[in-house]
């Protein structure tokens, strides 16, 4: 059986990812010839390595012109119908998805021996949104047409009415939607792993968003992209049950999630704990970076003991402008320390020149707050930094991606930490827009902010230069060296409330208070109206609202 595959990709930072390498190893064999379209500028090192390991018969780079569709039209006439029409198959495939998670190659087996002419992996269910009907069709990031279709004129007179789509909207509708249509109109027969008779009452919904987990119980080779940052929650689930039923490394969706969308959705926040067992120290050289900002040097004085506890060479860099308290810090610090240096208005960027040697770079800020509490909070972060400075060190070695590590949020934050603000988040955005970032980020309309709490982190040294050459606040560290598609860490904060604790903290994010407002102020308007009637009535109409909001809001 000759088969051909028409592959399109497309990547907006302009890379090639490595969940598109192993899917194209681990699928090839099935295929005699196989079309790489590329929608996006790929760079050489990134085209030498994508044909060392993958055998492409033909490499078609295009712009993003038309979409998928328009890509698969040009690979098609690349090679001409006449010689299309040859193929036993030929697939259309393109790179929104993750897998294969199991053999491919018995699908093709069987679809082989069925009265069929066209088939896929999912069909969409039809529907009717804003009065505009969609009809029942294929999804086609993986449609496999057979020869009895592909060798009669409809299949070129279809492909030759594709044109370059101006709009994604455009695609779906005159694209994937009406190929299925169109095909079924002229008499010809098609299936799907998962038809809407085994969607558990889900008829009316895309499965492949929705709800994946479907798909992993019919085993359906490939699972979209959108079904993780969809599911949100349910993702971690998710992952652990391809962990479990296949032998797909996850890491590949993971990595690729975080390099492509965002850095710091919270479904991949336990990806991004510091991983494995500590090693023997065999970091030669390391930097200490003291930001003080208060005169009381309990903070300051704990630092010290701790780094006594270290077996690494160490540097101390002191930034204070108040000169009380560098003359109390020196006391302490020439103590311990034979390299000490005092600067003054510096920032971290600007230590570029003198880090250079040192491998890794510890960052500590002690605020201007003399509260206890306060206090406490500076010392959790700055103890969990220094207490796990060898596993910091393992992972740095064994990880190059690895460019920044700093601690979960202490515990006096988890209760009072917001889960958005508009008017910071504003704030960032602007800056960000400013810096001229190399990946597109609308921080303004995230739900998430992470940065180091108090301001205090483990960096690469080689990390600083990327800090040096943006010139930007340290607050930016994670989505900066996102930007260069390095990675961070979290230190798991062991003194942990219990998580139910933190509920009681997200109640009073912003997201809940505008629900609450909306709820009472809905209530005041209804006392307005019901002002002249104050009898039971009003009384009862009250607890019926008040009922039905709860029920809204829930």
């Amino acid at each position: 059986m000759e088969r051909l595959l028409l592959y399109v990709h497309y990547n907006q930072h302009n890379k090639v990812d490595n969940h598109v390498v192993y899917q194209l190893k681990h699928i090839r064999h099935i295929y005699d010839k196989l079309i790489f379209i590329s929608n996006s500028q790929i760079s050489s090192p990134d085209y030498e390595d994508l044909t060392k390991e993958v055998q492409i018969d033909y490499f078609l780079q295009r712009k993003n012109e038309g979409f998928d569709f328009a890509g698969w039209k040009d690979g098609l006439m690349l090679l001409g119908f006449e010689t299309v029409s040859n193929y036993n198959s030929v697939t259309i495939m393109n790179d929104t998805c993750y897998g294969p998670l199991w053999d491919l190659l018995p699908h093709y087996e069987y679809y082989d021996e069925q009265d069929i002419d066209f088939w896929g992996m999912t069909s969409h269910p039809a529907m009717l949104p804003d009065r505009n009907f969609i009809p029942k069709h294929l999804q086609s990031y993986f449609i496999v047409f057979k020869k009895s279709l592909i060798s009669s004129p409809y299949f070129a007179e279809f492909w030759e009415r594709i044109r370059n789509f101006t709009t994604v909207q455009e695609a779906i509708e005159f694209g994937e939607i009406y190929l299925t249509t169109y095909f079924k109109e002229k008499g010809f027969k098609y299936s799907s792993l998962i038809e809407n008779d085994v969607q558990q009452n889900k008829s009316t919904v895309n499965l492949t968003i929705v709800s994946p987990e479907i798909l992993l119980d019919y085993k359906v080779p490939f699972i979209k992209v959108k079904a993780f940052p969809n599911t949100f929650a349910q993702a971690p689930y998710l992952l652990d049950k391809i962990k479990t039923i296949s032998t797909y490394p996850t890491e590949l969706i993971t990595n690729h999630l975080s390099n492509n969308l965002l850095p710091t959705p919270a479904y991949l926040g336990r990806t991004k704990l510091l991983q494995g067992n500590p090693e023997k120290a065999r970091v030669e050289r390391i930097a200490i970076v003291i930001f003080i900002f208060s005169e009381r040097n309990e903070v300051f004085d704990n630092i010290i003991k701790k780094l006594d506890a270290i077996s690494y060479c160490t540097d101390l860099f002191i930034i204070t402008n108040n000169n009380v308290a560098a003359e109390q810090f020196s006391t302490v610090a020439f103590n311990r320390f034979q390299s000490v240096q005092f600067f003054k208005n510096r920032l971290l960027w600007q230590l570029v020149d003198d880090l250079k040697e040192t491998d890794f770079v510890g960052v500590f800020t002690i605020d201007s707050s003399n509260g206890f509490y306060e206090q406490c909070s500076i010392e959790e972060v700055h103890n969990s930094l220094l207490a796990n400075i060898d596993a910091v060190a393992t992972n740095f070695r064994k990880n190059p991606r690895l460019g920044l590590v700093f601690t979960d949020l202490p515990m006096d934050q988890q209760l009072k930490y917001p889960l958005s603000n508009k008017k910071l988040l504003n704030e960032l955005h602007e800056e960000w827009q400013a810096a001229k970032q190399q990946k597109n980020l609308v921080i303004a309309e995230e739900t998430e902010f992470i940065e180091p709490p108090h301001k205090s982190f483990w960096l690469r040294t080689e990390s600083l230069s990327q800090l040096a050459d943006c010139k930007m606040n340290c607050r930016f560290a994670v989505y900066i060296l996102w930007g260069i598609d390095m990675d961070y860490a979290i230190v798991a904060n062991r003194q942990y409330l219990p998580a139910i604790f933190r509920q009681v903290g997200e109640k009073y994010s912003s997201e809940h208070q505008s629900k609450e407002f909306d709820r009472m102020n809905f209530l005041n308007k209804c006392d307005y109206l019901f002002s002249p009637m104050r009898s039971l009535i009003k009384y009862e109409l009250k607890k019926i609202i008040l009922r039905f909001c709860q029920i809204y809001h829930r």
